[in-house]
This record gives structure tokens, C-alpha cells and sequence, in this order.
């Protein structure tokens, strides 16, 4: 496979040191530094496929506002939108926007990007991993595809993004960590899905997600044990972090 760019060469100069701050963020051209900015939400040194990319920067929901009229059936099918993602991609790995990610080409015409490893540190640095509630966003958005595939869980009749959160029910936990375990893996989901829950504070879903003896068969069997421990030692913190909080506000 070949690389759309490399590390940002001399001319790029001119940005500020990615280890040491996200101040490089107001250099690039407008309508990037948002994009940027959200790749602090996933983990680092994780390949990126275009499926999540147009979800992370919410492309679906531009493409609406950027119509007066959404005529039924005249949405962006999900190679419209792949393949939007897979130009801001290359715009981003360009060394006039400082080579902030590289993307690579496979052989089945897919494309896949990894952000620089000093442009992901200085990220997280500057936005704390990223607020809870754009993680919410982002899983929600996978849950939105499944219901609009005629899943029979559907998430028409509950928030997704409250099913998220810290405080949701049971059922409701049981019913989007249905919806997470059914939608389809994109090599990305299925790998990560533990990280962005925890981020989300969403805990209820991850309890119910690592009780799904088929998710966590399927998991084991594509990305290892190392991946399933991690997602038990996540939720294991996270619960540990609640209960010390709730100890506080007793006090």
C-alpha cells in the first residue's frame, strides 16, 4: 500500500511543535480545525478506517444542514460520504496542513488514516480526550445506521444519547449495548468500542456489553485477549471512579 504523505517536510516549519501544544490548530484552514480537533476522541496509534471518519466528523449531519430541503431518498449514500471523508483525510495529511495525519490506500481501494503520534498527544492534551457527549455522539451514530437497517431493536422509541450516559436505566443500557454488539464491525467499532463507552461515562452499556457472551467471543476471536482485558480493566476504573465520586458527595 502507499501513502498519500509523509512527515511534514521543511516548509511546514512554520507550525509550532504538535508535542508540545494544539496551538497549530487556528493555522490550518477553517473548515479543518474542527475536524482536527475531534481526532483527540480516539485512541492513539489506531489505524482509521473512512466508516468511522465521516461519523467522528459528522459529515451525514452537514450534509443536511447544508441543504434547504431534504427530499426523501436524496440523501448521501455511505459511499458519498466515504469518500468526503477520504478528502478531508488527504487534506489533513497534506504538508500545507502540517502533515497532521497519513493515509494509506489498500489494495481493495479502501483508504485508512493514522494521526501523527505528536498531533494526537498534543490533542488530548489540550481537550481532555474530548467531552463525554461527542463520544456519546459518535456511538450513537453507529446505533443510528443499525435502526435504519430495519434492526428490531430499534432506537426510535429512546434517546440514544441518554442510553449513553452515566445515569441510564437498565433497560435502556441493555437496548443501545444490543445495538452497539449487532452493527457491523469496520475494523474500527468492535476494537474500540470499550474506549469511547468509557469515555462516554456510559458504564450501564459497557456492564451489559462485556455480560454479551457473543460480542466478547467475537472480540476475542478478531483482536485478542489483550483487547478484551483492556475493555474489563475500563469498565473495572470507571466503576471504581463512580463510586469514589458518589463517596465525595456524601462527604
Amino acid at each position: 500500500m502507499s501513502e498519500s504523505s509523509s512527515s511534514a517536510p521543511a516548509s511546514a516549519a512554520w507550525l509550532p511543535p504538535l508535542e508540545a501544544s494544539a496551538a497549530f490548530l487556528p493555522s490550518l484552514p477553517s473548515h479543518l480545525v474542527a475536524k482536527a480537533s475531534s481526532l483527540a476522541l480516539v485512541p492513539a496509534d489506531t489505524p482509521l478506517p473512512t466508516s468511522l471518519l465521516w461519523r467522528l466528523w459528522d459529515l451525514k449531519r452537514e450534509e443536511k444542514e447544508g441543504k434547504e430541503e431534504v427530499k426523501e431518498g436524496n440523501e448521501e449514500n455511505e459511499n458519498d460520504l466515504v469518500a468526503r471523508a477520504t478528502a478531508i483525510a488527504d487534506e489533513l495529511a497534506s504538508p500545507e496542513s502540517g502533515a497532521v495525519m497519513k493515509v494509506a490506500r489498500l489494495a481493495d481501494g479502501s483508504a485508512w488514516a493514522l494521526t501523527s503520534p505528536g498531533c494526537h498527544a498534543a490533542l488530548v492534551q489540550a481537550r481532555l480526550g474530548g467531552p463525554a457527549a461527542e463520544h456519546r455522539q459518535l456511538l450513537a451514530s453507529y446505533c443510528d445506521d443499525d435502526d435504519e437497517k430495519g434492526n428490531s431493536c430499534s432506537s426510535s422509541s429512546f434517546s440514544l444519547t441518554d442510553a449513553l450516559c452515566p445515569a441510564s436505566s437498565l433497560p435502556q443500557a441493555s437496548r443501545v449495548a444490543t445495538l452497539l454488539a449487532s452493527a457491523p464491525d469496520d475494523g474500527y467499532l468492535m476494537h474500540n468500542l470499550g474506549h469511547h463507552l468509557a469515555a462516554a461515562g456510559a458504564l450501564p452499556a459497557l456492564a451489559r456489553l462485556l455480560g454479551d457472551a457473543a460480542w466478547l467471543d467475537a472480540k476475542l476471536r478478531s483482536y485478542g485477549a489483550a483487547a478484551v482485558t483492556a475493555d474489563f480493566r475500563r469498565a473495572l476504573a470507571l466503576a471504581q471512579q463512580e463510586e469514589q465520586g458518589e463517596k465525595e458527595r456524601k462527604q
